[in-house]
């Protein structure tokens, strides 16, 4: 797992960013049953998609996007 945040005030419109990386086969949810089937090809797909990624941003009048 990784992240990544960056905040800049010194620009004009402060701008800042988030990211992050988890291992698919890494979540749990406290129930087996439930992990397999959210690491299973119905769902997360695991196996042929073992990391999840995220990313935001914030710029300018408080738009948010992400991927």
């Amino acid at each position: 797992a990784s992240s990544k945040a960056v905040y800049a005030p010194a620009q004009p419109d402060g701008d800042c960013s988030a990211s992050g990386t988890v291992a698919a086969d890494s979540l749990r949810t406290d129930d087996p049953k439930r992990d397999e089937y959210v690491r299973s090809p119905e769902f997360l797909d695991a196996e042929d998609f073992p990391e999840l990624r995220f990313s935001a941003e914030l710029a300018g009048d408080d738009a948010i996007a992400g991927d």
